[in-house]
């Protein structure tokens, strides 16, 4: 991660900055960014230094509701999901709808629904590796089994 880092640019995250502004004053973007006095000078001393206001840059994306993954690396909030069946990039829009709502019963609900279905997978998931596990003890066994030689048993003569 910290190698990731190391390669953002800080002249490009001003830019998308400007971009998400519909900007390309330096001004506007420091002000954006919280610093009212000298603004473009610090916008321009952290295009120089490279440097990345990071507490400046995480407070300007919650309070515009910017994704903070686009200023950094230019990819849109959701493209996580871009390998995503269908299906499941459908679900999630639905769930992130109910989310945001703020409903007070439905959010708890879908929260609490969710934990629960998690919990069931996890003990298939569990079960699984159970049953393949006696499965293969079963083989393990019959297999040694037939390895070893048979012994018959025969009743002795009394004489």
């Amino acid at each position: 991660m910290r190698h990731y880092l190391n390669m953002v640019s800080m002249a490009v995250v001003l830019d998308r900055i400007g971009v998400y502004l519909k900007t390309k004053s330096d001004a506007e973007i420091g002000r954006a960014l919280g610093k009212n006095e000298n603004p473009s000078q610090y916008v321009n001393n952290w295009r120089r230094r490279g440097t990345i206001p990071w507490e400046e840059l995480f407070n300007f994306s919650q309070r515009e509701g910017v994704s903070l993954d686009w200023l950094l690396t230019g990819e849109k909030e959701n493209d996580f999901m871009c390998k995503w069946d269908e299906k499941s990039r459908e679900a999630c829009r639905k769930l992130k709808e109910i989310i945001d709502s703020d409903d007070k019963f439905a959010v708890p609900a879908i929260l609490s629904n969710i934990d629960a279905f998690r919990d069931s997978v996890d003990k298939t998931d569990r079960l699984k590796k159970i049953e393949a596990a006696v499965t293969e003890l079963k083989k393990s066994n019959a297999d040694l089994s037939s390895e070893q030689p048979k012994k018959t048993f025969s009743k002795k003569k009394t004489m």
